[in-house]
């Protein structure tokens, strides 16, 4: 008899942290304490907020289909209330920039008054649709393992349900809960069956991943065949159906991922560019029009956020491969701090106060100078366009850069060898598998055939891992489930990978039915992982040019490019003041009204008193040169990595310290070249 509440209590654990599950995997529990604090159960708590305040009404159609987002993202609110938290919101933005107008009195003030609010009302009405392209790109790289979990069950057990159930308990969220929730759904009466339950949740992924819709397909029609051989014919096909289209998925991403890198790449870069390099004397013509701020606004708020909804959109089409969880968030979950070593001692620091104390180093001085530059106006007119003022300038920049760099470094520093670790041993698995496949067949107890495997793969991640689970069950007298998953002593307590977790699960379990049924679904994983692999490697070299040119681009092309940018600024800034001085004695030669009109009229076309100091100028491109490097390295690393936040620290960290360092050193070389050729403040350096 079926427990009628057991997938109730499953997903309501799931949700609820404060649920005690000791069979829960380690996954579960850093999925559970990350969604706790997550943005959605704000972004909850707010809708429920402002539908109490407004109101709304939704058309049955877009209600039915946001619910579906909702269900899915397991967010506990009404569909009316998401329009309610839009409608409130663009009020709150209008009234703000109705205020800010006002102050200011400016009509570019309202203009960009009235774009933050469409794009506020943008982005809350459309809040449930973003979230769920999110949280697709997050699942879409387990729907491969899914149906490998559910075929390698169905292959000795044909009952879906328990194979949907296996499959829950062992991918990692999001999917593992959705799994649950097709159960769920079931129990509490809103599908008959398992099938019907599990047939709807497919739709979901008709347009997106119609190959994970066909394999579901398969997986059913496997329950009805008269005999095993052909139920294994079937479940083999079910396994190609999803690879080829995982394959088909990831050529087409390949493709078509030129044309929005190229997108980011023009508009995070060579337009801004084209921009910056005109700047200078646009507001030398119309310096009373043209302020700092809509500099500020444009480069520091608006590109960069249009560069960051480009690479996001870039790396949630990426196709699913099979999912490694991430070493970072494994750690997290042991309250894992950085080390720096001093001496002979390791000592435990906070990667945000390192990060803090680095740009200080290099800001404080600069603020110093800065303000006692400006506490005397006639010290101020004859150095705020000096060297020594552009290089205090720089080296805010740096702190900036090396600041952030520190800090991303510190986060991954101890966990990037662990992450290679795991990687080459995600890669040496498939072949470790395929091995004890085949000693499990040869009738060689399980101790045995892990000693074995191990023997064949010296000084291996691989071997450590199997010579564990042996010296388990030998010498501590384990049982095989305590001796891979003990949380102590277990093989994989340190390994956070949720492919072999869920491996030793296959075999912890089919253990209980005997070792052919172990050896059978062993070879069939390992097959399917060979078979990924040789798919994530065509993937690789496809993308290959487009890997290299953004690599370049973030390392030497920006900084090069932008350092350039800088320098020309400070030319053309020098050689206005000093064109506006020269003018100005030109006219003393007149005599009378002719010399004051004369004077007036040249100075009025250059109107040099509203010229941005260069060093201001420069703090305004480096910052954008930080956001640009670390937008462009968060793109490059989604692309070749995922999700991987390991992967996404290290890759930042290094670009930042290279591109700071490079412009750094082409601004100062070059400004100092071209001042000296114009002559502008060499007396003052």
């Amino acid at each position: 008899m079926i427990d009628e509440t057991k997938y109730e209590r499953e997903l309501k654990s799931e949700i609820d942290p404060k649920a005690d599950n000791p069979n829960y995997s380690l996954e579960y529990r850093q999925f559970l304490k990350e969604q706790t604090n997550s943005s959605q159960k704000f972004y909850a708590k707010l809708c429920k907020f402002a539908e109490k305040i407004i109101p709304a009404h939704i058309t049955p159609e877009d209600e039915k289909k946001v619910d579906s987002y909702l269900q899915l993202l397991h967010i506990s609110i009404t569909p009316q209330s998401t329009r309610s938290l839009a409608y409130l919101g663009t009020v709150f933005a209008l009234l703000l920039a109705l205020l800010l107008t006002v102050m200011f009195v400016s009509i570019y003030t309202l203009v960009f008054g009235l774009v933050i609010v469409g794009a506020t009302f943008y982005v809350l009405y459309k809040a449930p649709d973003l979230m769920f392209k999110m949280w697709r790109a997050r699942a879409s790289d387990q729907l491969i393992s899914a149906v490998l979990y559910m075929v390698i069950y169905l292959e000795h057990t044909s009952n879906l349900e328990q194979a949907v159930y296996f499959a829950a308990k062992n991918l990692p969220p999001p999917l593992s809960l959705d799994f649950i929730r097709i159960l769920w759904l079931v129990e509490s009466g809103k599908y008959s069956n398992i099938s019907d339950s599990l047939e709807d949740y497919s739709k979901v992924w008709q347009d997106h991943n119609p190959g994970f819709v066909e394999s579901i397909h398969l997986i059913q029609s496997s329950l009805y065949v008269s005999t095993d051989a052909h139920r294994h014919e079937v479940l083999e096909r079910t396994i190609n159906t999803i690879l080829e289209s995982t394959e088909h998925n990831m050529m087409k991403y390949a493709r078509e991922t030129q044309n929005p890198v190229q997108a980011v790449h023009m508009l995070g870069i060579i337009l801004p560019v084209m921009g910056l390099v005109m700047l200078p004397m646009v507001v030398s013509f119309m310096g009373d029009v043209v302020k700092i701020w809509h500099i500020i606004l444009l480069y520091n708020i608006a590109l960069p956020s249009i560069v960051y909804l480009l690479a996001r959109n870039t790396i949630n089409n990426r196709p699913s491969g099979v999912s490694t969880s991430d070493i970072y968030d494994f750690y997290a979950d042991k309250n894992y701090k950085a080390t720096v070593k001093i001496g002979n001692k390791n000592l435990r620091v906070s990667p945000t106060l390192m990060g803090i104390a680095v740009a200080a180093v290099f800001i404080i001085p600069s603020i110093l100078y800065f303000a006692n530059l400006y506490s005397d106006p006639n010290i101020l007119l004859t150095t705020e366009n000096t060297l020594t003022t552009l290089l205090f300038s720089l080296l805010s920049i740096v702190g900036l850069g090396y600041g952030f760099g520190t800090y991303y470094k510190l986060r991954v520093k101890d966990l990037v060898k662990q992450q290679n670790d795991l990687n080459k041993l995600d890669e040496e698995f498939a072949n470790s598998v395929f091995q004890l496949g085949n000693r499990l067949e040869e009738g060689i107890p399980v101790e045995k055939a892990f000693k074995k495997v191990a023997e064949t793969m010296p000084h291996s991640p691989v071997s450590v891992l199997f010579t564990n689970i042996y010296n388990n069950l030998v010498t501590n007298r384990m049982n095989l489930k305590q001796a891979i998953f003990d949380s102590k002593i277990g093989a994989v307590s340190r390994i956070n990978s949720s492919l072999i977790r869920g491996v030793m699960r296959i075999i912890v379990e089919g253990s209980q039915k005997g070792s052919k049924i172990v050896s059978y679904s062993l070879i069939t994983i390992s097959r399917f992982l060979n078979s990924i692999k040789n798919v994530n490697e065509r993937l690789k070299d496809l993308l290959a040019e487009t890997i290299a040119s953004l690599e370049s681009e973030v390392k030497i092309f920006i900084p090069l490019i932008i350092g350039i940018v800088v320098s020309m600024a400070v030319l053309t800034t020098n050689i206005l003041v000093s064109l506006s001085a020269q003018i100005g004695e030109l006219g003393n030669l007149g005599s009378g009204e002719d010399s004051l009109s004369f004077g007036t009229t040249l100075l009025d076309i250059f109107k040099v008193d509203y010229l941005i100091p260069s060093w201001i100028f420069q703090l305004v491109v480096g910052v954008y040169l930080i956001q640009v490097t670390i937008l462009m390295s968060y793109l490059l690393s989604g692309i070749v990595h995922g999700a991987q936040k390991v992967e996404r620290g290290n890759t930042i960290q290094k670009n930042l310290f290279i591109s700071t360092t490079i412009y750094f050193i082409v601004a100062l070389a070059m400004s100092t070249m071209f001042m000296l050729i114009t002559k502008g403040m060499g007396s003052g350096v």
